[in-house]
């Protein structure tokens, strides 16, 4: 039996969803906010002379559910141990 590898590889579509769980937690938080405040917040997150665990706790007074290792995470998007977030 031969088989068209060239028709078959037409066949193979990317797995979009290749992570499982409820997703970024702080990209939620973030698509929450005006887009004024979502851009400061990303500024801030994006700022390693600021502590996670101060944007944490920031962000835990005003009402939202966040955790300085998801923010740490969400710093390292883009790279292998990171969020799946785009940079």
């Amino acid at each position: 039996m031969s088989l068209d590898l060239n028709s078959a590889l037409d066949t193979l579509t990317p797995n979009v969803n290749s992570k499982s769980g409820p997703g970024c937690g702080i990209q939620r938080i973030l698509d929450q906010l005006p887009p004024e405040t979502a851009t400061k917040l990303l500024a801030k997150i994006d700022d390693p002379s600021i502590q996670a665990s101060a944007i944490a706790a920031l962000l835990r007074d005003s009402g939202y559910h966040a955790h300085d290792t998801s923010l740490r995470r969400h710093r390292r998007r883009s790279s292998n141990s990171g969020c799946t977030c785009p940079r």
